[in-house]
């Protein structure tokens, strides 16, 4: 499962032009793997009803995932 998540993150980043959705700074290769620095997050919260699939997944900064906590992108 981990190299799954591994290629799942990867892959959400590639698709989000390397840069964090939320704040559009840029998220390099060695940040995006220090779990101190990047979260995935769910676009809308799953205590809102989003779904837990990659469709609804997003690789942000983790300042900026703090942000938005529990709401949804354009309420923050």
């Amino acid at each position: 499962a981990r190299g799954k998540a591994k290629e799942l993150r990867f892959r959400l980043w590639k698709e989000a032009g390397e840069i964090c959705l939320y704040s559009g700074k840029p998220i390099s290769y060695a940040q995006l793997f220090d779990s101190g620095q990047v979260d995935l997050d769910h676009i809308v919260p799953r205590s809102l009803g989003g779904a837990n699939a990659p469709s609804n997944l997003v690789v942000c900064l983790r300042h900026y995932n703090s942000l938005k906590n529990n709401m949804l992108p354009y309420q923050v």
